[in-house]
């Protein structure tokens, strides 16, 4: 089996109403369930039992990007499609909305943007391409 390592630079992520920036780094989405606590009073033994929730939470795709005055974030639009393209041809696809985009500008450095994209829907993810 060949090892699936890959290294970051060359993703991309597209939103359907055009916005894509340089980005510096990328977190998530973080797909999270919760557990439903079964522990009941007649039960024998020491610990709790649980099973796992049927909703998933989808999380927020968090980027820090390189702010260009000449693209409007669109943080007042619409969920729309996301769709996050890795060096190695995999995807994950999601129906999202920008819910933050705070800029910064240190000292004598690059002008940054920490965005995060709320993840509305499923993610579709597809595999990476065969070489």
């Amino acid at each position: 089996m060949a090892n699936p390592a890959q290294v970051s630079t060359g993703i991309q992520v597209t939103f359907d109403s055009g916005f894509l920036s340089w980005i510096k780094s990328l977190d998530g989405p973080e797909e999270t369930r919760n557990d439903v606590n079964t522990t009941v009073l007649n039960q024998s033994g020491t610990h709790h039992t649980y099973i796992p929730s049927a909703l998933i939470e989808g999380g927020t795709l968090d980027m820090t990007i390189i702010h260009d005055e000449t693209k409007i974030p669109p943080i007042t639009k619409a969920a729309e499609t996301v769709t996050v393209t890795y060096p190695n041809g995999a995807t994950i696809a999601f129906t999202g909305y920008m819910n933050k985009y705070r800029k910064t500008a240190p000292l004598d450095d690059l002008i940054t943007a920490d965005v995060s994209i709320k993840v509305a829907s499923a993610p579709a993810y597809t595999g990476a391409s065969s070489a």
